[in-house]
């Protein structure tokens, strides 16, 4: 049985129904108040209309007071304007053509000014938030190939195990940091990144972003589950694959995660070698316990 990924499951479809409900009710309340039907092509979800509406429509149009009165009215994460202010910039084709986005993004209520230095840094300026400095990966890293050729040629969004997974072989000197961060309605979701403590910087390369640490956790509110030296990943993988019995698909560090919050569920503090097995016994080449 894959214990972790039961809890997994269950915790995400709780957190994901809730925050539904809440986009329902936003909705519902937005399009009564300003009397305006709307067709929607390919989005299923509240969640996905509220969004697309909010850049699409919102940002542009005379309702952005009332629209942002709403989010506040069911306690939205507004740190979210600059994380989406973030990810829009981060994923620009060409980052210096960028007025058009730019003047779309200050529709939003919190969002005040947005400045780039023509090369390679995005401030966002909010006055309730202060000031939000992100370096683009892609610049970050143009004299590493194989961390330029990765960026080049992959998807970023919605990777974000996958991508700290793979700088953990790039990096052995950094490390992988999977955490719990805040998302829309006070709930939390799992999220993977990479850390250079020599820099003091997270890398993200979902959002295509290299920030310092400091203004990081500020944003995203994380609350660490699994900070693993990247020269050690594959060991705790190993021990991870060892004593549970998860999806064969599942990313890698999100296994490790997972483990980990269950020994916690249990009150296990010691270390990940002697932590008890939640599966029949597996032998795995190259460790020296069965």
């Amino acid at each position: 049985m894959d214990i972790c990924g039961n809890m997994f499951r269950s915790d995400v479809l709780e957190k994901d129904n809730f925050d539904e409900k809440m986009y329902d009710l936003i909705l519902y309340e937005f399009l009564d108040s300003i009397g305006v039907d709307f067709i929607w092509d390919n989005l299923t979800t509240s969640g996905e209309i509220v969004r697309d509406l909010k850049y699409e429509f919102v940002y542009t149009s005379e309702y952005n007071e009332l629209f942002f009165e709403i989010l506040a009215k069911y306690n939205y994460n507004m740190k979210y304007e600059i994380k989406d202010a973030m990810y829009y910039l981060g994923h620009l084709k060409n980052p210096s053509v960028n007025a058009e986005l730019i003047k779309r993004l200050l529709g939003s209520t919190i969002i005040k000014d947005i400045s780039f230095n023509g090369r390679n840094i995005f401030t966002i300026s909010t006055e309730q938030y202060g000031d939000f400095v992100f370096e683009l990966a892609a610049y970050y890293f143009r004299g590493n190939q194989k961390m330029a050729n990765y960026i080049k040629k992959n998807q970023l969004p919605r990777r974000c195990h996958t991508h700290a997974y793979f700088m953990s072989k790039v990096f052995v000197d950094f490390y992988a940091i999977t955490s719990l961060c805040q998302s829309y309605f006070g709930n939390s979701y799992h999220h993977s990144y990479t850390f250079d403590s020599n820099r003091d910087v997270i890398i993200d390369l979902c959002y295509n972003a290299v920030v310092d640490e400091g203004q990081y956790y500020n944003l995203f509110q994380p609350q660490d589950i699994s900070v693993i030296l990247n020269s050690k990943v594959a060991e705790e993988l190993a021990l991870t694959e060892l004593k549970t019995n998860q999806e064969q698909d599942r990313c890698e560090l999100l296994k490790i995660a997972l483990y980990k919050q269950y020994l916690d569920s249990i009150g296990y503090q010691g270390s990940l070698e002697d932590a008890p097995s939640i599966c029949p016994k597996k032998k795995i080449k190259g460790l020296g316990k069965a």
